[in-house]
């Protein structure tokens, strides 16, 4: 997982251009111009993704813009909703595979109830691909088998450059920002391969804590509420430790009673120009006041280092809905440091209890549509 993690920078460098060109070729400009809503869709980090990635398409895009998992999207939206017409709205599935059941179900669902439809996945020929009208390719370097870690980071980008594609061809912006933009993407490669060096002791120190409790609760609001359930995922793949992901707000109603809090490890992620700032701010004082082990990732380190708040401050200044990218892989890098303990496999190994055999997983749930 840390070689995954640490393989980010590169992965972005290396792959990023390839996948926005593929972007290009993904949906025709008529389909563009007709396109008045889109539905993102997936399941896991798939469907972290997508809330990721919906800020970037009402704010590039002006289309209103919604994130389902799977299971909503197949059993609920595309079969019961009564919006009209349906062949303007663009159902985006995603997943790296292809091959998740309920996300093919979706694709198979949106098609049939009469939505225009986009696969976004390294699996161009997978069952989800052949269900979509179109598809986004979104290939990788070879790497060694994965975690998740990078096939999220890519798709993640590839999303955000779709919006990017969306927004230039309806003529939002000029070629020349739209370009400005991608630059922008990939130059993140860059800023992540600085935060792994300079925030090394403090990201280190924190995953201490997270092996220590066997536990970690990450908050966040908006593009990087992906961020915080992202991280929360790897948690409980990697180790099968207790996580959990809130939003900020939300966690003043309800997290903010739990027992023992000072052995609740909590990241919150909190970019200093993102429109809940301030509310990020009122929550880190409570979680200081409540004595809870916490780190703060931010690119604002006073507004946080001024209450006492422990900080890891990126050194660059961030576009708040394209950051997901940016503090996804420094959750990934703190989490990717935890120690396991003994005999520690991913996902259990699938072994004994976690073993999924002899009943329906992921992959061959009975599709239903």
């Amino acid at each position: 997982m840390l070689n995954q993690v640490l393989s980010i920078p590169s992965l972005l460098e290396q792959d990023f251009w390839d996948i926005e060109a593929n972007t290009r070729l993904s949906v025709p400009t008529p389909e563009i111009f007709s396109t008045k809503q889109v539905v993102l869709f997936g399941s896991g980090d798939s469907y972290n993704a997508a809330v990721g990635a919906v800020d970037a398409f009402r704010q590039l895009c002006n289309l209103n813009a919604t994130a389902l998992t799977s299971l909503e999207a197949s059993r609920y939206y595309a079969q019961i909703s009564k919006t009209e017409p349906k062949k303007n709205i663009l159902a985006i599935g995603i997943s790296s595979s292809g091959e998740a059941a309920r996300t093919v179900e979706a694709m198979l669902a949106f098609a049939k109830n009469g939505y225009n439809s986009l696969a976004v996945s390294s699996a161009p020929e997978s069952r989800m691909a052949s269900a979509a009208r179109n598809v986004l390719c979104v290939k990788k370097s070879p790497f060694p088998p994965s975690p998740g870690v990078r096939s999220y980071i890519s798709t993640q980008a590839a999303l955000f450059a779709l919006a990017i594609r969306f927004g230039e061809v309806k003529g939002l912006y000029t070629m020349d920002q739209a370009h400005e933009m991608r630059r922008e993407l990939s130059g993140l490669s860059s800023v992540i391969e600085r935060a792994f060096d300079q925030l090394n002791s403090e990201l280190n120190r924190f995953a201490d804590n997270c092996s220590l409790h066997k536990k970690v609760e990450l908050l966040s609001a908006g593009p990087c509420k992906a961020s915080a359930d992202f991280g929360m995922a790897k948690m409980i793949e990697a180790y099968g430790f207790s996580a959990s992901s809130q939003d900020v707000e939300e966690f003043a109603h309800l997290n903010f009673f739990r027992t023992n809090p000072e052995q609740i490890p909590t990241i919150l992620i909190a970019p200093a120009n993102a429109h809940a700032i301030s509310r990020s701010l009122e929550v880190a004082q409570a979680v200081k006041a409540l004595n809870r082990p916490h780190i703060v990732l931010t690119d604002g380190e006073d507004l946080f280092s001024r209450q006492g708040n422990n900080t890891a401050c990126i050194e660059a200044s961030l576009r708040e809905m394209f950051s997901p990218l940016v503090y996804s892989s420094l959750v990934a890098y703190i989490l990717a440091n935890v120690d396991g303990g003994p005999g520690c496999e991913y996902f259990r190994g699938h072994k004994g209890a976690w073993s999924e055999s002899g009943f329906p997983d992921v992959r061959n749930s009975k599709i239903e549509y």
